[in-house]
């Protein structure tokens, strides 16, 4: 009859152990919430603006190589600096006929606009619950004191009895 009662007392032990650890587990998830939403999300907008600038140096980087071509070529090649020069003044040889067409097919002297990076920073799923704590103090003062009640609960209520630690104990010789 005692082995079944040990039994049953170390499968409840377990599982109070369990619910133990469990609120306490948490308690610090909350606990964590609270503080950290303001730090998290303020490194996911530091994150965000650091993609941007390297879009953006990039693109400036591409821009610099382009006119360093061209720069090149028009101290190395008269022939450029000519046809560009003419380009640039609408300047007509004798004898030359024009032509008009529209201004989306005529040639460009400065180079054409590369397409946008895709920004692969979107919104992420935890930034809203992340906000709530952040913009709203009620919602952090609600989450410390459940955080609190949890880690009363978990010291209060749910301690393994002390006789069945004292029954799993084998006894001592005297």
């Amino acid at each position: 009859m005692a082995s079944r009662s040990i039994s049953k007392q170390s499968n409840l032990g377990w599982l109070v152990s369990l619910l133990f650890w469990a609120c306490l587990l948490v308690a610090v998830a909350l606990f964590a919430l609270t503080v950290l939403s303001p730090k998290v999300l303020a490194f996911l907008e530091l994150e965000k603006e650091y993609h941007q600038n390297q879009v953006r140096l990039v693109r400036l980087e591409r821009q610099v190589e382009y006119f360093d071509k061209v720069a090149s070529a028009l101290q190395t090649d008269a022939e450029f600096a000519k046809e560009l020069a003419r380009f640039e003044f609408d300047a007509v040889r004798p004898g030359e006929e024009r032509i008009a067409v529209d201004r989306r097919l005529s040639l460009q002297a400065s180079p054409p606009p590369e397409p946008l990076l895709q920004s692969t920073s979107s919104v992420e799923w935890y930034t809203l619950p992340l906000r709530t704590f952040l913009d709203d103090p009620r919602n952090r003062n609600r989450a410390l004191v459940v955080a609190a009640l949890l880690v009363i609960v978990a010291f209060a209520f749910l301690q393994e009895p002390a006789n069945s630690t004292a029954a799993s104990r084998p006894r001592s010789r005297r």
